[in-house]
Formats: structure tokens, sequence, C-alpha cells
């Protein structure tokens, strides 16, 4: 917004002066960011090479301004989140047995959130179960939103 103030005043020889006035509206941080699941397993190949990615951790503001960052509380070094994606990658080789889970949060500055993300080693690729996946997907659906889920088996063992 922008108007312009007068101000004068009642002397024997008045005397005035103007000023423009530019006002900006600045949004306020009012929502924490929020993650769709609150806690998710990821099924990793053993031998899943270093620095490929094995997870989307995607956290969702309501505030138009929000810039998200995302951390992971991975003590034991293994897995890495980029800071801005969420994008999270293998820093080093999974042992077998290796799951114990590490929180994921997302954190706009102001308002944090976490979830929890449950690593499971499989010593076989993981396959789909079908070919072809369909479905539909409303419209108004806010992003990073789950719309379908494919099954996907761990050969030849179990059906997840």
């Amino acid at each position: 917004y922008t108007f312009t103030v007068l101000a004068s005043d009642s002397g024997q020889v008045p005397h005035s002066n103007r000023a423009v006035v530019h006002v900006t509206i600045e949004d306020v941080n009012e929502f924490a960011p929020r993650f769709h699941l609150t806690r998710d397993e990821i099924y990793i190949p053993k031998r899943n090479a270093i620095g490929s990615f094995v997870y989307f951790a995607k956290a969702t503001d309501l505030d138009s301004t929000a810039r998200i960052k995302y951390f992971i509380n991975n003590t034991d070094g293994v897995l890495n989140i980029e800071e801005t994606s969420g994008l999270i990658s293998l820093s080093q080789e999974m042992k077998e047995l290796e799951t114990s889970s590490v929180t994921i949060t997302a954190s706009d500055g102001e308002f944090r959130t976490s979830m929890e993300l449950t690593p499971i080693v499989t010593a076989s690729p993981l396959l789909f179960q079908n070919i072809t996946y369909s479905t539909r997907i409303a419209e108004e659906v806010v992003t990073g939103m789950q719309g379908t889920r494919a099954k996907t088996l761990i050969w030849p063992f179990c059906i997840i």
C-alpha cells in the first residue's frame, strides 16, 4: 500500500510538508510443516550402492512463503539427507540386520515436525508385484499427499 501524508501548521506564514509512505504486508509464519506419514519403513537391498537414493521425505507447509529444511538424527551415519529437497541417500554400506529407526525433522525456521523412518535391509532387490499401476488423484489434493502405494516383492520371500 502507498499513501501520502500532508502536515501543515496554522501559522502567520503556513508551512507544510508531505511524505509518501509505502507499507508492505508480510506473511506471518502461522503453520508448522507436516509430513503425510508419521512413520514409514524403507526396504534397502544389502548391495545398494553408496550414494543411491533410498527415500524421499516430503513435508508440506500451508504458509505461502515457507522454506522447509530437512534434518536426520542419523547417529550411525548410514543415511544422509539433502537439506532442501528431503532426498535420503546411503552414505555408507548397510549391515544386514541394521533396522534402528531414525527421525526425520522438517523445519520452516520457526516450527518443527518429525517422522520416524525405519530402514530394513534385504538380501534381495525389490521387484514390483504388477507391471502397470493406475490411480486417480483429485485436482485439489495437497502436494505431497499419498495417492497410491505399489506393492513390491522381496524375491523370493514375501509380499510387502
